[in-house]
């Protein structure tokens, strides 16, 4: 998870440059260490950082959900299943 919203950030900001224009000095690119700070102090709303970190995690189970949806069609829809075409 904390390689793929480096990754994330990195390409939505190119370099540490867009990073610190968009978060200021703060340059750590990883998930909030205290969650309930996070949301008690309404980083997710107030700072760009934690704007961000909710719009990778949003893309990252949206990404996961149709991961999982395409393995079950796979092998349950696959040819010769028994619930091919089911609804």
């Amino acid at each position: 998870a904390k390689d793929s919203f480096q990754a994330w950030v990195r390409a939505k900001y190119t370099d540490d440059a867009g990073i610190r224009a968009a978060w200021g000095n703060f340059i750590n690119i990883e998930p909030p260490v205290d969650v309930e700070m996070f949301f008690r102090n309404r980083d997710h709303f107030n700072k760009q950082y934690g704007k961000d970190f909710l719009d990778w995690y949003t893309e990252s189970l949206q990404a996961h959900g149709k991961k999982v949806l395409q393995a079950a069609m796979d092998v349950f829809w696959a040819e010769g299943a028994p619930f091919r075409g089911a609804e």
